[in-house]
């Protein structure tokens, strides 16, 4: 595994989820970096306001289910591949 210091550092569109989810093809480039993410190639910054707006549009635009949406929440808070960051003022 790629060490977090290592890691390059992102923040993820909505739009690259989004995309990275409805597409087919597995050589999209929003799935190819969302894969980076999910076998800790990369490391996700967010903020709880991201996460937040991550699942408003998981659950709009996909259509996902509570459970699912559970589930993405953990890996975006307490990931070892995403960091979580509070905003300043």
């Amino acid at each position: 595994m790629v060490s977090r210091r290592k890691r390059t550092q992102v923040v993820f569109d909505t739009n690259v989820l989004v995309r990275a989810l409805k597409t087919r093809s597995k050589g999209s480039p929003n799935r190819r970096l969302l894969r980076l993410w999910l076998f800790k190639r990369l490391q996700l910054i967010v903020c709880r306001d991201l996460v937040a707006e991550y699942l408003d549009i998981f659950r709009d635009v996909l259509g996902l289910d509570n459970e699912t949406l559970e589930v993405w929440q953990r890996r975006w808070t307490a990931y070892a591949s995403t960091t979580v960051v509070n905003l300043g003022r």
